[in-house]
């Protein structure tokens, strides 16, 4: 969902778990804030529905991101790289 925002040029604003936070550019194509922690989820919504400069540029940027490095071709690129790796790491641990 973070990535089809930002391929729309939404800003986005997530919490600094799992892969959120190598998406999400903190103030530059989004805002990351701490888990569990709603007030700073609100003032983050609130930076950006009040500055309309600040969401315009992060949704530009965060649209670039998208794609420069999360298209589909990219991704199933990345994919078919690390199953390369894994296939070579077993081979390698087999004639071990």
């Amino acid at each position: 969902v973070m990535l089809e925002a930002m391929a729309t040029e939404l800003p986005v604003v997530g919490t600094r778990v799992g892969g959120i936070p190598e998406l999400i550019q903190d103030g530059d194509t989004g805002i990351v804030v701490e888990p569990r922690n709603p007030v700073a989820v609100a003032e983050a919504l609130t930076r950006l529905l009040h500055n309309e400069d600040v969401r315009l540029s992060m949704g530009r940027k965060g649209r670039e991101r998208v794609l420069a490095f999360h298209t589909m071709e990219k991704m199933i690129d990345q994919t078919q790289q690390v199953i390369i790796e894994a296939v070579n790491e077993a081979a390698q641990c087999k004639k071990r």
